[in-house]
């Protein structure tokens, strides 16, 4: 009677493995460093369009970055004169699950988004800077108390690509006004000189 425990007990285990292997492989199937990346992205949208609306034929990934050691990445995409960002997430098996697109008609010199990873939280910007006029970024995160910002102790400054489509990031650090950081950021591009030149003043 002991044997055939045993052997219950080794299906069962090797039965539950397997399921979880396949449940895995199967929500977590993108591989970032693939060319197929851009026929990923073309179905997430084209999913999220639903049959009312034209499908999308072609997209092409401009830049992918993850977010230090952290489990998200993001792909900066073009597709019909529309820009955008694709965040993924990673799973067990080191493969990634598209959580989503967000894509704008036109490229800002800057648009700045906060994500929420297991590493803390990420500033990151993406933007349109292939005149060369944006020098660096200031960026400050706040929060809302009673109604009143309550600015972080931190102010980040980052360089900023010469490219036509850039996108870089910056890890929050964490100080008393963060605790319960909601993804507000406040930022400015400044020039070589110093002068405030996007958001316009």
């Amino acid at each position: 009677m002991n044997n055939k425990r045993i052997i219950w007990l080794f299906v069962t285990v090797i039965l539950i493995w397997f399921v979880i292997h396949f449940y895995q492989n199967q929500k977590f199937s993108v591989n970032i460093y693939s060319s197929n990346l851009s026929k990923e992205i073309k179905q997430n949208i084209n999913y999220a369009h639903g049959t009312r609306n034209p499908l999308v034929k072609e997209v092409q990934v401009l830049k992918v970055v993850t977010l230090d050691d952290s489990n998200i990445a993001l792909a900066f995409s073009k597709y019909d004169g529309e820009y955008g960002r694709t965040r993924l997430i990673e799973g067990p098996n080191g493969k990634y699950q598209i959580k989503g697109s967000v894509w704008r008609n036109r490229l800002d010199p800057a648009v700045v988004e906060s994500f929420n990873t297991n590493k803390g939280r990420y500033q990151v910007i993406m933007g349109n800077n292939e005149n060369g006029e944006i020098d660096t970024i200031e960026l400050r995160a706040y929060t809302f108390n009673n109604s009143n910002r309550e600015y972080s102790d931190h102010t980040t400054t980052l360089v900023v690509p010469k490219q036509d489509a850039y996108i870089i990031y910056k890890k929050i650090p964490t100080d008393k006004h963060l605790k319960n950081f909601m993804g507000d950021i406040e930022f400015v591009c400044k020039n070589k000189q110093g002068k405030v030149i996007f958001p316009i003043q």
